[in-house]
């Protein structure tokens, strides 16, 4: 934030990382269930905090079926309520190719068409997945601009995308094809994990041969691992959106999935939120476990459940579970509902004229989790100098 001055810039100020954030792409069937949007905002305030940082949005659902499209501008409005409206979404361009399958509607897409559409409200620019480039395309390019090992692909919806994105050949994007990027520039992906999103008996959308969690398995470079948590249906968040403001497009679905009404007690399921706490801080004490001895292997129920048999071991294989359904739920209830952080600087205004060598107090405002500002200057708006370095706010 600058205001100009005479030969001066108005100090900068930016939050303080406590170090360099994770980068993560999130994959997601967005608004198909309430946890997709519930993790959104659990994302958005671990990156308020410095300790992620999520640099592309990938919208895993087909655009065949009723509502399906509205997922992607739904994402756009959260996004857009935390400022951060540039992150980009890429979206699955084939049809009919979502959870419940073919053109039959899906209820909870169904529960966002309002949010999607009403821009006025929610201030987003994407209504729709029909005006989202490819997810193929933003999966690369995000891939293409990371450095080498840093990124973690987080997947909480189906898993047909990051198959194909292995499979991508090399373009104008990069001459890496999509395998030579994902074995570069990823050091790991987490998933909320089998056998819900891997390619289940409800997945009636043309699967390949053993479900799009086995293919994934199957295309992965030897040296990506891959991290699944089957656990969530007994960890409940949401309680704390109803403390937000109205035009949380978060608290808004939760508010229309919870029968129009919403408070202390208006809580969901976690299972996308689970996987995407371990993603940013691994395994804390008393929350969540990883077990290394195991393998995902192939399921017996129409060969599309991918489970856990621990008398295999895959050294690239973990299984992610709570300790504490009710601890972990605190946890993520309590990110789920802090507010957006925005920060303004009351002085100087711009249009001062200050004298060389006096002193003046550089004064701002802050709103939301900001424990720790940074402030610099410029004289031109291009090179800035640094005033001072992670100042408690």
């Amino acid at each position: 934030i600058a205001s100009l001055l005479p030969g001066f810039a108005a100090p900068c100020l930016a939050q303080a990382p406590a170090a360099q954030p994770m980068k993560i792409i999130f994959d997601s069937d967005m608004g198909g269930d309430t946890d997709d949007g519930g993790t959104a905002a659990m994302l958005h305030a671990l990156q308020n905090r410095g300790e992620v940082e999520v640099i592309a949005c990938i919208f895993c659902t087909g655009t065949g079926a009723k509502y399906n499209e509205f997922g992607a501008g739904y994402w756009d409005a959260i996004n857009h309520y935390y400022n951060r409206g540039d992150i980009p979404i890429g979206a699955n361009k084939i049809p009919n190719e979502n959870r419940e399958g073919g053109s039959k509607a899906i209820f909870g897409f169904k529960d966002v068409e309002g949010i999607a559409k009403d821009t006025a409200r929610y201030g987003q620019k994407i209504i729709s997945s029909k005006q989202c480039p490819s997810a193929i395309e933003v999966y690369r390019r995000a891939l293409a601009e990371a450095e080498d090992g840093s990124v973690t692909i987080l997947t909480v919806g189906e898993v047909n995308v990051i198959p194909r994105l292995l499979d991508s050949p090399a373009d104008t994007v990069s001459p890496l094809t999509g395998y030579e990027l994902v074995a570069r520039k990823c050091s790991r992906i987490v998933s909320m994990g089998p056998p819900y999103n891997w390619g289940t008996p409800r997945l009636h959308d043309p699967l390949p041969p053993n479900g799009w969690g086995w293919q994934m398995l199957q295309k992965l470079p030897p040296n990506i691992p891959v991290y699944a948590s089957p656990e969530g249906g007994q960890v409940r968040s949401g309680m704390s959106l109803y403390k937000t403001p109205v035009n949380n497009p978060v608290r808004e679905n939760y508010r229309i999935t919870k029968g129009n009404t919403i408070g202390p007690s208006s809580s969901h399921h976690s299972m996308d939120q689970c996987a995407a706490y371990f993603a940013v801080r691994g395994a804390q004490p008393g929350l969540q476990r990883v077990t290394s001895h195991g393998s995902w292997v192939l399921g017996s129920a129409r060969n599309t459940y991918n489970v856990w048999n621990s008398n295999i071991d895959n050294p690239m294989h973990f299984k992610v579970d709570a300790i504490s359904n009710n601890d972990l739920g605190k946890a993520i209830d309590a990110l789920m509902g802090e507010l957006p952080i925005a920060i303004s600087i009351t002085s100087p205004r711009g249009g001062e004229a200050w004298e060389a060598g006096a002193k003046h107090d550089i004064k701002w405002t802050t709103k939301g989790n900001f424990p720790r500002v940074s402030i610099a200057y410029t004289t031109d708006g291009a090179a800035w100098k640094k005033i001072a370095d992670s100042l408690a706010n």
